[in-house]
């Protein structure tokens, strides 16, 4: 008896593969971001109805408006008002926290939008999040097909859409419409020996590099690859035009990353306009006079933690991003970069605070990772633990509460 169940619950789940084989991939990713939104939007929810009523709001949020706090304020400020010509300054002459520290393509685009449907700016800000999310989804299944296979690929997706911090995907915050735009320039990176996708890198990196601060990661990234072309050429005889082609695209998103630090301090005249309006939001923990690369993070975890356990943290971290990069080599020299350049980046420029786990989600690499395990069982507590992130995300850095100095 115990024999012909195992044998009918084998045939069945070879049925099942069987018939989502014959799905189109796109339609199977749509239906698991659709799902995976439905999830997130009942936690959502769930939040929104026992919010106290601080920043404005009186009594219990609805979805809109729980979803447009936060950042999500100065995202519709830029949006309407643009930035600032002259930097608000505090009694001692110091930056004060202003709209210079957020890039324009996300509140431009929204408003577009907006402008164009005459309707309110609080759904068009999470419709643009949502439509990047669904893109940023069927690039995630592109980026993985070859390495894990069509089911791996889209164990990945669903990774992807239930990790802990999709809710960026639904919110009224750059990092979807980001994140998608980096996928894009690794899309084209890794596909880049038709002539015509090294050509779409250029705009691509420059719409990313103003969407987020990633054109100096991009650049890192290009700039070990770059390396790992010249070391291959050494070992064997490789063509010149992938070499010079890295070269160019790597120079321009160099530049494109110092960009808009360089339109900041034109339009205000303060040449350190971006690095200082950057570092009024460190003066809430440390007293920073300037940006020092590196100092940063020491600052941050001396703040939260005593300089012992703080060294320990270091090292914790360094030892999950070296196994992380171990781990990721599978997935080819593109995603190995970035798995490097991305966090490098992070130690040179961020000050670790509550928004260091919204900052984390540009590390897409990681989510091909859970496709490499075999167990159905693990699978499913994969994604299990993912949504129990999700609530506790939103409860302890999205949910405003009596903490409202704790900002995602």
């Amino acid at each position: 008896m115990a024999a012909r169940l195992k044998i009918e619950t084998q045939s069945r789940a070879q049925t099942f593969r069987a018939r989502l084989r014959i799905l189109p991939w796109w339609l199977k990713v749509a239906v698991i971001y659709l799902l995976s939104r439905i999830v997130t939007t009942i936690i959502f929810i769930l939040h929104a109805a026992t919010e106290p009523g601080v920043n404005g709001a009186t009594g219990n949020m609805g979805y809109l408006e729980y979803a447009n706090v936060w950042d999500a304020k100065w995202f519709f400020w830029i949006a309407y008002y643009g930035y600032p010509t002259h930097l608000p300054l505090d009694a001692a002459g110091d930056v004060t926290q202003n709209a210079w520290a957020f890039m324009p393509v996300y509140p431009f685009v929204t408003r577009a939008f907006a402008a164009a449907s005459g309707t309110h700016w609080y759904f068009w800000s999470i419709f643009v999040s949502v439509l990047a999310g669904l893109i940023s989804a069927l690039l995630i299944d592109r980026l993985f097909v070859k390495k894990l296979g069509s089911l791996g690929a889209i164990f990945a997706v669903t990774v992807f859409c239930f990790m802990p911090l999709s809710p960026l995907f639904q919110v009224g915050y750059a990092e979807s419409l980001g994140l998608m735009l980096l996928l894009i320039v690794m899309y084209l990176l890794i596909n880049r020996y038709k002539a015509l996708n090294y050509w779409m890198l250029y705009p691509a990196i420059l719409l990313a590099s103003l969407t987020r601060p990633l054109g100096v990661a991009i650049a890192l990234m290009l700039f070990i690859i770059w390396c790992s072309l010249l070391w291959k050429h050494r070992m064997r005889s490789l063509t010149q035009q992938d070499f010079r082609r890295i070269t160019a695209v790597g120079l321009f998103a160099a530049l494109s990353g110092v960009l808009w630090a360089v339109i900041a301090g034109v339009v205000t005249g303060r040449i350190d306009a971006y690095t200082q309006t950057e570092i009024s939001w460190r003066k809430a923990y440390v007293n920073a006079d300037g940006f020092v690369p590196f100092e940063g993070w020491w600052q941050g975890l001396d703040w939260w933690f005593d300089t012992p356990l703080a060294v320990l943290l270091y090292i914790l971290m360094l030892l999950v991003l070296l196994l992380l990069v171990m781990l990721v080599k599978r997935f080819g020299i593109e995603m190995t970069a970035w798995t490097v350049a991305y966090p490098l980046y992070l130690f040179a420029v961020f000050f670790p605070q509550s928004s260091t786990w919204r900052l984390l989600i540009p590390l897409f690499t990681w989510v091909g990772l859970p496709a490499l395990i075999r167990s159905w069982l693990g699978r499913v507590m994969v994604i299990l633990l993912c949504i129990l992130g999700q609530w506790f995300w939103l409860h302890y850095c999205w949910h405003i509460g009596a903490n409202t100095w704790v900002v995602p």
